[in-house]
């Protein structure tokens, strides 16, 4: 997963960050245009998570981050479907990433970002297919009437 693509919209006073995968060989546009061309009409099962950041956010004296992972539970983790769950566990712990929970043979594996967040490791077969993301939440009516 790489960054694809950055928009700072100085009226709103936010950035708005793209992540993603490219396909082997595949370059992302430095033209503005063909940049949103390429960011908003990928192909299917291509897929992109978005990151918005408020300018000056992480400047209030009062800012706290929750990660979801403790009461009172929120916003969880997303998940990566991957090829093999042991297998990528096995690469970022190499490059010094916490592992939360290992795969085991089981398919599914959880790691903790930087920020404390947990991403999870699912075997592509068992969620879509390599790269799709999901997103867990805790109260299933309320995520959908979202």
């Amino acid at each position: 997963m790489k960054l694809i693509a950055t928009f700072p919209l100085e009226n709103l006073k936010t950035t708005m960050y793209f992540m993603g995968y490219t396909e082997e060989g595949e370059t992302v546009p430095s033209d503005l245009k063909e940049r949103m061309q390429f960011l908003f009409h990928r192909k299917q099962h291509t897929p992109v998570l978005e990151f918005l950041h408020n300018w000056g956010t992480e400047n209030m004296p009062d800012l706290k981050f929750h990660d979801g992972n403790k009461a009172p539970k929120g916003y969880s983790h997303i998940c990566v479907a991957v090829q093999d769950a042991d297998a990528e566990t096995k690469r970022v712990a190499n490059l010094g990433v916490r592992i939360i929970k290992e795969a085991g043979g089981q398919g599914i594996a959880f790691i903790e970002d930087p920020d404390g967040y947990w991403v999870e490791f699912l075997e592509g077969d068992r969620l879509g297919s390599p790269g799709d993301p999901n997103i867990d939440v805790t109260e299933l009516n309320a995520a959908i009437a979202f």
